[in-house]
């Protein structure tokens, strides 16, 4: 986790009703995916970001210079090693620019013999300006026999990854808790067409004695197994007054906006 503090001291009277315990759960629950930023007693987190949707290609030409570049989605700095040597090892050429960066804050270019900030510069800055993360761009070039100059290198760099990107597409991301639900026949007939319309995807079912459902739900300011719990509430009727619900959280990971997802 990456903790910035702009203050020396807490205020527990902060904004969007949060309470102090819970800042501190949100605190010791958070993984390394998930910053914070505390300014002026407000806390900001990075919960959703987009990356590359898949693996893409891009070819540009100048001056008989052949650039291939590809992009793809990794998550850390060592999958962002393996991906680079798999690319060097397609066919030999004399330089191997590469790039990425990771929803962690962690980026990385290099120029592979290329004048300085000329290369893998250029790349990170398509990477930056695409608006995704956890993304690595590698741009191998065949050299055609012409100096194309620091501008011309800048160019083309820039381009060649940028069409891997515009060939990867996106997917969005949303920092989501994973929760386990145990509730009986009644309740479950009432939730099923319910909870989608607030934000809940039921992700799986298992029917034995109970219902037992596996549940996202994007992780706001709020504890979401107490939220989960006045919904499910709010929800139930008379006929379902009466049965038990049993909530846990088992896990936060991010999941696809493309789930069905806000």
């Amino acid at each position: 986790m990456i903790l910035y503090i702009k203050h020396n001291t807490i205020n527990k009277s902060y904004v969007n009703a949060l309470t102090y315990k819970n800042f501190l759960w949100h605190i010791s629950y958070a993984r390394d995916s998930l910053t914070y930023d505390l300014i002026n007693d407000k806390i900001i987190k990075m919960n959703r970001y987009k990356t590359v949707a898949r693996e893409g290609r891009g070819e540009y030409e100048d001056s008989k210079s052949v650039f291939q570049s590809y992009a793809a989605s990794v998550e850390t700095q060592a999958e962002a090693a393996a991906y680079i040597e798999n690319v060097k090892a397609v066919g030999q050429c004399r330089h191997n620019v590469y790039a990425y960066a990771l929803k962690d804050g962690c980026r990385k270019c290099y120029d592979d013999g290329e004048p300085a900030r000329t290369a893998g510069a250029p790349a990170l800055d398509a990477i930056l300006h695409s608006g995704v993360s956890d993304v690595v761009v590698v741009v191998k070039r065949y050299f055609g026999g012409t100096l194309l100059g620091r501008g011309g290198l800048i160019r083309a760099y820039a381009k060649a990854a940028s069409l891997a990107l515009e060939d990867a597409g996106t997917a969005e991301f949303v920092l989501c808790d994973i929760l386990s639900a145990d509730v009986g026949y009644k309740t479950y007939n009432a939730l099923a067409a319910e909870l989608p319309k607030r934000g809940v995807i039921i992700d799986g079912a298992r029917f034995d004695e109970n219902v037992s459902l596996i549940l996202k739900m994007p992780v706001l300011d709020v504890d979401n197994v107490e939220k989960l719990s006045a919904m499910i509430y709010n929800i139930k009727n008379k006929e379902t007054k009466n049965e038990k619900i049993s909530i846990v959280r088992v896990d936060r990971r991010f999941c696809a906006v493309s789930d069905g997802l806000l």
